[in-house]
């Protein structure tokens, strides 16, 4: 929908995200021209990810600012429809740093996203780890399949709701249950 709006994509793109070009057929792309143009996507919307609050089972539907691009259908939310504008994380730098995957490339039906386990991937979790603040509220078979990247300075740059900026390493965007990723807040503390 934006598309006409941007004149360059390589607005898209952190001058640090070095991922190799993954092995996938054009199939894989939303059209053939982001496919041939080879353009990295290091950000992603925030969609629903795993809470402890909400268990293990299925996404906290109280999480980001839409999505459901894995399904091919897209949602939002109104700017009423988050509690505190200023402490919602709507955009975050996420790109993935193995090579082989589709998530780090412009027009992949995924990689526009941020949801489910993909905290997983956020630079200064420890790896491996005993912590509680390291362990991530996932299904067993999904906790630990990948590194977390590297980011800046073991933190990444978030955009909020209110469009202003922050760089915030992992333990504070873990706290109290990835709150600062809940449109709708919750009124009682989690661990960690």
């Amino acid at each position: 929908m934006i598309a006409p709006y941007i004149k360059n994509d390589d607005i898209f793109m952190c001058p640090s995200d070095t991922a190799a070009w993954p092995n996938y057929g054009q199939d894989a792309w939303w059209d053939g021209s982001y496919w041939s143009k080879r353009k990295k996507r290091s950000y992603g919307i925030i969609g629903n990810i795993f809470t402890a609050e909400h268990g293990t089972s299925a996404a906290d539907p109280n999480t980001g600012i839409g999505v459901g691009l894995l399904s091919d259908t897209a949602y939002g939310r109104t700017s009423s429809q988050f509690d505190e504008p200023s402490n919602t994380v709507a955009f975050l730098e996420n790109w993935v740093n193995y090579d082989g995957n589709q998530d780090s490339w412009l027009g992949v039906r995924s990689g526009s996203s941020f949801v489910n386990c993909d905290m997983r991937e956020l630079p200064g979790r420890r790896y491996p780890s005993s912590d509680p603040t390291d362990q991530l509220p996932c299904p067993s078979y999904d906790s630990y399949a990948f590194q977390p990247r590297s980011g800046h300075t073991s933190g990444t740059n978030y955009v909020f709701v209110d469009c202003h900026v922050k760089l915030l390493n992992f333990s504070q965007v873990r706290h109290n249950d990835f709150r600062i990723f809940k449109a709708i807040k919750p009124t009682q503390d989690f661990t960690p």
